[in-house]
């Protein structure tokens, strides 16, 4: 049985926002054939900003399972495939 992954960009549609949410895909199909193999994934774009604000104060922002992992930060593909790596670790 696999477990679910729900990650939820926030972000008001600027670039760094919509960079995030790429760099995010393209980190998670790395990861797909060995860390995330175990794992349903889904990915959110959160734009509406009554949405972002109940959760947030800062954008771009990143959580995993409704835990925000970050607010305001530009981490590039390889700080998200870590950031991943990081967070499965403590999960299992």
């Amino acid at each position: 049985m696999s477990s679910k992954l729900v990650f939820k960009v926030y972000g008001l549609g600027c670039a760094s926002c919509n960079k995030l949410f790429k760099d995010l895909n393209d980190a998670i199909a790395d990861l797909k054939e060995n860390e995330l193999k175990e794992y349903e994934t889904e990915i959110l774009k959160v734009e509406d900003p009554k949405e972002i604000f109940k959760d947030v104060l800062n954008v771009p922002a990143l959580s995993i399972n409704d835990e925000i992992m970050f607010e305001q930060e530009k981490p590039n593909k390889n700080q998200l495939i870590e950031l991943l790596k990081e967070y499965l670790a403590t999960e299992n």
